[in-house]
């Protein structure tokens, strides 16, 4: 049983020296009692519908592994999150639980992810 599900949208900006500004790079994630369980990344804007798109392939996905209603869906305060409850309302996704929202559960796996990104940025920008 899955005790807790987190979701964070994070923003980064990646530069290259030749050119003016970069690009954002928007990697969300689910992590679990066991470790990452989920994510996905664009470049690019992360709307609120964007992010609702993105739960709705987690819990299809998660479906396959676990009963939606032992399945909670934390989400933090970001801007793209504001509609997240509004998967919830739906049929399909009627018995997981999405819970309020709470900052800094992320900071770790953030931190590896830039430092990464530091490191890898002149391979991704190719």
């Amino acid at each position: 049983m899955v005790t807790g599900m987190l979701l964070q949208n994070f923003t980064m900006r990646l530069e290259r020296t030749f050119v003016p500004k970069g690009k954002d790079i928007h990697v969300i994630a689910v992590i679990s009692s066991s470790g990452l369980a989920y994510q996905e990344s664009q470049f690019g804007s992360f709307t609120a519908d964007l992010a609702n798109e993105f739960i709705r392939r987690f819990l299809r996905h998660i479906s396959t592994t676990m009963p939606s209603d032992e399945v909670v869906i934390e989400v933090d305060n970001a801007p793209c999150h504001t509609d997240a409850e509004d998967v919830f309302d739906e049929e399909e996704f009627e018995d997981a639980e999405v819970l309020n929202p709470i900052e800094n559960v992320f900071s770790v796996y953030k931190s590896a992810v830039k430092r990464f990104l530091a490191r890898q940025c002149p391979a991704i920008l190719r």
